[in-house]
Order: structure tokens, then sequence, then C-alpha cells
């Protein structure tokens, strides 16, 4: 995938907005270091931001219809499920420079549910800002790692954009995953 395919999937809003989510990252980041100052291990700049994320937004199953909601509005609100939870870490992490995509697919909580009601969203993001490592991040459940555990089951990458996939209820657009 080329770095234009890649920048056509990001939404409209997050691109015209991109100076402002800048400066929320950027306010984070140093919000984050200046109270972990004397911490002995040092994170990322990603986990940084998904751990500001994960204690700020509140995940609130209320949000589930709410599919137009931006990265911006999730910010306002400070609340929305993981489709809103995603669009606003994507949001500020594409705006420290990341090739970041979202990702659509389920969530299996135990072996008797597994349908529509568990669609999930989380990241993949070029970690080193070449194309050469993606890795997956789910801030709604708070991991960082670089690493999902078997439970998320992939279906799709695209955005949220033109074309609605009733079934899922969520707007993704549909594009061909080789090379990720």
């Amino acid at each position: 995938m080329t770095n234009e395919e890649i920048d056509s999937l990001i939404p409209t809003d997050v691109k015209e907005k991109k100076e402002f989510f800048h400066k929320i990252a950027i306010d984070i980041i140093n919000e984050y270091d200046n109270e972990h100052k004397y911490d002995l291990i040092k994170i990322s700049s990603i986990a940084k931001i998904g751990k500001w994320i994960k204690k700020h937004i509140l995940f609130d199953i209320s949000f589930c219809d709410k599919h137009e909601m931006t990265a911006y509005e999730t910010y306002i609100n400070k609340r929305g499920v993981s489709v809103h939870i995603t669009k606003l870490f994507n949001a500020l992490i594409y705006s420290l420079g990341y090739p970041v995509l979202y990702a659509l697919g389920y969530v299996i909580y135990n072996k008797n549910t597994f349908g529509n009601e568990d669609i999930h969203c989380w990241s993949i993001i070029n970690i080193d800002k070449k194309g050469l490592r993606w890795l997956p991040f789910d801030v709604t459940f708070g991991i960082f790692s670089g690493k999902l555990p078997v439970t998320h089951v992939f279906k799709k990458i695209g955005y949220y954009g033109p074309r609605l996939l009733a079934e899922d209820k969520v707007y993704f657009k549909n594009i061909d995953a080789d090379g990720l």
C-alpha cells in the first residue's frame, strides 16, 4: 500500500483539524512526561496518548447509535464506544506524523457470544513512519503492546467514510490489505 493510498484513508475532518489534534497530542505527551519524570522506564508517544484516552474518555454504550460522531466530537464529549475512541486516538496519532488505519472486527467475550453486537474497532499504526512496521493497538481495551489477544478477530481495514456496511452499523471503506 502506497503512502498516497494510506493518506486517502484519513478522514477529511481529521486532516482539516490536524493542527488542533497536534496541539492536544503534544499537550498529552508533555503532561505524561511531567507526571512521570522520575519513572525509570520510558514509553512511546503512542502509549502515552493511548493511556490518556483510556483515562479521560469514557466508554459509553449509549453512544452506539452515534455513527457520525467525529474525533473532535469525541474529544469534546469525552465519551463514546470503540469506533469513537479509535477515531480520536487515530486523529492524535496521525497529527504526530504516523500513518494510521482503522481495523474493524469482532471481540469474542466468551464462546457463547460472537455476532454483530461484538463489532469492535482498533488501530493499526505504522510505528516507524516508513511503512515497514505496522502494529495493532486497541485503546478501548488499553492494549498498547503492538500485539492483540486472540479474542480480536480482524474483518476489514478502512476508515470512517462514505460507505455504510449495514451489517456492521459502521462506515468503512474497503481496501486491499495486502502488504500490511
